[in-house]
């Protein structure tokens, strides 16, 4: 099994950012216009448009034809009858954004490290293993975003967020992984309670990444293109990314 990643900066001029606009549902575009920085309705348009750029190109359709709806735990999901294998997770941070795609339920989470109280913010969603493991790191802003990502991208493949009781269960440790992505057994806490994989992002410096897929058995193969935005609107169905 594959989990195609996609890399794309967000900072991009107006012109493009205006062909993304127009790729998008009515729904989307009110939205966008609901954020109070520019720079927060910039990077939801770019992930939205590319999003359906992506998802019509591996279905091929057009972009604008897509329709979403919340599934039962209100992740975002394609409003497709015929449709049950192909799943999807966004996330943007400062200037990127970044896009998983999937055959089965799939999280990814990018964040742009800065200075935080690293254990009051952790108290607050890291179990205590979770915790020890950034007060002992020589880095703790690396280790804290590192495990931020884990546990985002892991509760995102679940359809769970950040308040349905996270500090309840440990995120693997992917340092101690023999390899770039880590297998993973049942969690308490996590349901369906099935084992999943997990594997660090290759993000620009000052970002930390983290995708994770529920996959019983077999590591999944992990695909990774950095596209540019006006490259993928050229494209459309025959995407040529840098990789």
């Amino acid at each position: 099994m594959t989990i195609a990643i996609t890399l794309l900066p967000t900072n991009i001029d107006a012109a493009t950012l205006a062909r993304f606009a127009a790729l998008l549902a009515p729904i989307e575009t009110a939205r966008a216009t609901r954020w109070r920085q520019p720079t927060d309705a910039r990077r939801y348009v770019v992930t939205r448009g590319a999003l359906r750029l992506l998802l019509a190109q591996h279905l091929g359709t057009a972009p604008q034809s897509l329709a979403f709806r919340l599934g039962a735990r209100g992740k975002p999901e394609l409003d497709m009858a015929d449709i049950a294998d192909v799943h999807f997770n966004v996330s943007h941070a400062g200037d990127w954004a970044v896009i998983a795609r999937a055959a089965s339920p799939v999280g990814i989470d990018i964040e742009h490290c800065r200075p935080l109280d690293y254990r009051a913010v952790g108290a607050q969603v890291f179990s205590s293993e979770e915790q020890a493991r950034v007060d002992r790191a020589f880095d703790q802003s690396r280790a804290f975003f590192d495990l931020w990502t884990a546990k985002e991208a892991l509760l995102k493949a679940w359809g769970l967020g950040l308040g349905d009781m996270p500090a309840g269960f440990t995120t693997p440790d992917l340092n101690d992984a023999s390899a770039d992505a880590a297998h993973f057994a049942p969690m308490a806490g996590l349901t369906p309670a099935g084992p999943g994989w997990m594997a660090r992002l290759p993000v620009p410096q000052g970002y930390r990444g983290t995708v994770c897929m529920q996959q019983p058995c077999a590591a999944p193969t992990f695909t990774f293109s950095l596209c540019a935005p006006d490259a993928l609107l050229r494209a459309r169905n025959d995407l040529q990314c840098v990789r």
